[in-house]
């Protein structure tokens, strides 16, 4: 019954005791994207953002998912790429 609103796991470094896993519900997710747009967060279908961050940082939902549910488009660093080559090739590429 709770996995209902469930919408993921994220899993804690455990750098405060043991690592555990906390489960983020859809309200929860909702709260963050109008968090995200109260501080002036905007994206559209026309946005191009590059997810960089390991999966298991928390700060990664917000490079992927809050980009996916506005719409845009989400690139990530190729597998065996060095990731602050890559973003610097891109950053290069875009000026």
């Amino acid at each position: 019954m709770w996995m209902r609103g469930l919408a993921y796991v994220l899993f804690t470094s455990g750098t405060t005791g043991e690592p555990k896993g906390v489960p983020i519900t859809r309200a929860n997710l909702r709260a963050f994207v109008e968090a995200s747009g109260a501080l002036g967060i905007t994206l559209g279908p026309s946005d191009r953002c590059l997810q960089m961050f390991e999966l298991t940082f928390d700060v990664s939902v917000m490079s992927f998912v809050l980009p996916l549910l506005c719409g845009a488009c989400v690139h990530t660093v190729p597998q065996g790429a060095i990731k602050y080559m890559y973003i610097a090739e891109l950053w290069a590429i875009g000026s």
